[in-house]
């Protein structure tokens, strides 16, 4: 994300991108340029002035592995409780953990990928999902069973009576960050490099100036501002700024996900 190109087209020599046969972008580039290069050789031309062409959603921000559920907790947030007040009572994040302790290995893996089908819906290829089930996590699984894994990338959960003095120079980090007290978390995880901080309801003026400049993305994640009643971050202001940002759905087990794409 840090080297993401853009184009700049104008009115007379807009952008334009070239699709091929299997459904995968062949170039991308100034309308003059692509039908120079291409000119008869495609098939089909579409003016999509006006509107917007997007690949396949990749959620950047998600919770898929998990047991139980605190639906319950739903009903809470309904009728004004806070994060903090469910915490307090026993729910949140501590719950689910309980839950994930209490549940089979093969008890998970069956849950995740009943939550992954259905967030294939609507968004990337059935071959990624093919891939990550079939190939990459139980080749990750051999590796942990063989003690080869080094785990090089840690997501931290920074709010306030959560968590404390974390270990994380050393890996490549991504932030829960200013989701509902201002900690300046933000600006911590700009000095640590971090790659990515999600939620930012709380964020600084000098929060957004530093992500910007060290390039860290921010994650917007609609659905929980608004389903705990928080304030929207600012994402015109980040955007103003030069921030790189993004959007996603953050699943969780207080959601279905019918429910987030309903969002």
């Amino acid at each position: 994300m840090r080297l993401l190109p853009t184009i700049q087209g104008n009115a007379d020599d807009g952008c334009c991108l070239v699709i091929d046969y299997k459904g995968k972008f062949a170039a991308i580039g100034l309308n003059s340029e692509i039908k120079s290069a291409y000119g008869d050789r495609c098939e089909e031309w579409y003016d999509a002035t006006g509107q917007s062409v997007v690949p396949g959603l990749v959620d950047g921000h998600t919770h898929t592995v998990w047991a139980g559920d605190r639906v319950h907790e739903f009903a809470m947030k309904l009728e004004g409780a806070t994060y903090m007040d469910i915490h307090n009572a026993g729910g949140g994040i501590h719950s689910t953990v309980q839950s994930i302790l209490k549940a089979s290995e093969d008890e998970l893996y069956t849950l995740f990928k009943s939550r992954l089908l259905q967030l294939l819906k609507g968004k990337t290829a059935k071959e990624a999902t093919e891939d990550i089930l079939t190939n990459q996590i139980p080749k990750l699984k051999e590796l942990c069973d063989k003690g080869e894994l080094h785990i090089d990338n840690i997501d931290v959960f920074c709010e306030k009576g959560y968590t404390q003095g974390w270990p994380i120079s050393w890996l490549e980090t991504e932030l829960h960050a200013e989701e509902f007290v201002r900690l300046h978390s933000v600006e911590m995880g700009a000095e640590l490099n971090a790659t990515a901080m999600s939620h930012l309801e709380e964020i600084s003026d000098e929060g957004i100036k530093a992500m910007a400049e060290k390039g860290c993305v921010a994650t917007i994640l609609p659905t929980t501002a608004y389903l705990l009643h928080l304030k929207p971050p600012p994402v015109r202001k980040m955007i103003e700024e030069g921030c790189q940002w993004l959007w996603a759905l953050t699943l969780t087990p207080t959601l279905t996900v019918s429910l987030c794409h309903l969002l």
